[in-house]
């Protein structure tokens, strides 16, 4: 990751929530986790032997989200960007345009 994107991250991740997602009976095992603010998904990643398992729309539901439009600030992968309707909008990736988002709507 590229210095200055560390910082944006650091930066974003303070204003979201975060949710794991761990295999039934084995809690120190992580399959995949999601950083969000709803509506707005920042960051989501399932590794590699979970795929294709249904582990993202899990977490996307467990997070309250129920088959409706989704706005991330990063490009999801094709898989999931076959499931769900999605509005791209870097601007979020931006800790003060995510806060005026969740405010005002506002995403410019």
């Amino acid at each position: 990751m590229y210095g200055a994107q560390v910082e944006i991250v650091r930066e974003v991740v303070k204003g979201c929530h975060l949710l794991v997602a761990t295999p039934e009976g084995a809690d120190d095992d992580i399959c995949g986790w999601v950083c969000y603010r709803l509506p707005v998904y920042q960051f989501m990643y399932v590794k590699a032997p979970f795929r294709r398992f249904g582990v993202a729309i899990t977490l996307m539901k467990a997070t309250g989200w129920d088959r409706g439009p989704v706005m991330g600030a990063y490009k999801p992968s094709r898989d999931i960007l076959k499931k769900i309707e999605f509005e791209y909008a870097p601007q979020l990736q931006r800790l003060d345009m995510l806060e005026r988002f969740a405010d005002e709507g506002v995403c410019s």
